[in-house]
């Protein structure tokens, strides 16, 4: 299951996931996220919440959602996601997926505690982690 909430007090979208996800899952959610915020903010954050949640779907089909945020992440300056995750497959999938991504309005960072992801999606500036 899926649920979102504008907190307008941050000004950050929140996502929570939970159960058994399938890509479909949050590809849906990006689309509405994206379609309800498109005229309100043209700096996107969003707060997505997998700690409760297990993909049910393999790891190459992030492609879906890569292409969904393609073609609709051009109405907004910038976007920035932060994904809380703890369980270490969900992880390896979020690093597969940020790897894939090469949009330049668009950032993607992963945490597993919800004050740090906050920390991150407030800070003005990206910080941006030397990768080897």
């Amino acid at each position: 299951m899926v649920t979102y909430t504008n907190n307008d007090s941050l000004g950050i979208v929140e996502v929570n996931y939970e159960g058994s996800v399938k890509i479909g899952d949050i590809a849906g959610i990006i689309k509405t996220v994206i379609y309800k915020n498109r005229n309100i903010a043209k700096d996107l954050r969003i707060l997505s919440d997998l700690r409760n949640a297990e993909y049910t779907f393999l790891v190459v089909e992030f492609s879906e959602v890569v292409k969904t945020l393609e073609k609709n992440l051009p109405c907004f300056n910038s976007v920035r996601v932060a994904v809380i995750h703890t369980n270490p497959k969900e992880t390896a999938f979020s690093i597969y997926y940020e790897s894939l991504l090469k949009l330049e309005n668009y950032q993607h960072r992963i945490f597993n505690t919800t004050k740090s992801a906050i920390d991150w999606l407030l800070f003005e500036k990206d910080v941006r982690y030397a990768r080897d």
